[in-house]
């Protein structure tokens, strides 16, 4: 692979070259299954049992695929209408409902649509059309990110908004973005860490370059002012790590510090282990275990 594109989730990770014809699933053991879909890989996600679903391109249109844990093909759905396309999605944890991302174009204004649906068809056959069972528009904003939370609800993160779904399809909670958003990571299950821009014009929001940490009910738990344009955002377990230029810090979900880092060349990865100081420093040649004192 010239370009691979990995997933995590628990002790499983996915691989997909961009723009490719096969993802591969592994855990701990080794390669578990490998599917080869019919078009060239847009998006995946995972759950932390292994299962897989996935935005396919494939003329004329899209098609989402949806895998268990043991690479059978669950659900497929073709995606054919003009104007609208699916760029995100997630499973649940038990791999029973799928969330997908909409975008719209085809009205004066964007609209965002969430959509749930039943992975199986014994439960779509209790569904009123057959097909997703329940639905959520945005207008005038784009939802790049969806991910299942520990909590039972799915998370979305649009450009200027961020809002919980329940598996009832029903609207949790909101919360209105004041910063143009940056990136987004989700580590732990239950917090979602966002790298946060400039304020939107007529807002009053936080300083620029600050990263922001909110639970899965819509708290804010911590933030972070880095200082600096912040270009580097990745999250796990026990920890956020976030850098600007060749500086970077580790927080945890509080947004206290644990350890600041600068490097002394160019770092593509930061991936914590166990133990939030104890890392893998991931260069363009070479990758090194370090201890961060």
């Amino acid at each position: 692979m010239s370009s691979p594109v990995t997933v995590n989730n628990g002790n499983y990770t996915a691989v997909a070259e961009s723009q490719g014809r096969v993802i591969r699933m592994y855990n701990e053991t080794g390669e578990i299954y490998t599917v080869q879909p019919d078009g060239a890989v847009f998006r995946f996600s995972i759950n932390n049992s292994g299962s897989l679903a996935a935005i396919i391109k494939s003329e004329p249109g899209y098609k989402i695929l949806v895998y268990n844990e043991t690479g059978q093909l669950l659900m497929e759905r073709f995606e054919q209408d003009e104007g609208v396309y699916p760029i995100a999605l997630d499973i649940s944890g038990d791999g029973r409902i799928l969330a997908v991302s909409y975008l719209d174009t085809t009205g004066i204004e964007m609209v965002s649509k969430i959509l749930l649906f039943y992975t199986n068809k014994e439960d779509n056959k209790n569904t009123e059309s057959g097909d997703f069972f329940g639905s959520i528009e945005k207008e005038g904003c784009v939802v790049p990110s969806v991910k299942y939370m520990e909590n039972g609800s799915f998370a979305a993160v649009g450009d200027n908004i961020i809002f919980s779904i329940n598996l009832q399809c029903e609207e949790e909670w909101t919360v209105d973005l004041n910063n143009e958003l940056k990136g987004v990571a989700f580590g732990n299950g239950k917090h979602m860490a966002l790298a946060l821009g400039d304020e939107f014009a007529g807002e009053e929001g936080v300083n620029s370059n600050t990263v922001e940490i909110i639970n899965s009910s819509g708290k804010v738990t911590g933030s972070y002012d880095m200082g600096v344009p912040i270009t580097y955002i990745s999250a796990y377990e026990n920890g956020v790590v976030i850098g600007g230029n060749k500086n970077f810090v580790c927080l945890n979900y509080n947004g206290g510090v644990q350890w600041e880092y600068t490097a002394t060349y160019d770092v593509k990865d930061i991936i914590l282990m166990d133990n939030a100081k104890n890392v893998i420093l991931v260069g363009n040649n070479k990758a090194e275990f370090m201890k961060m004192n």
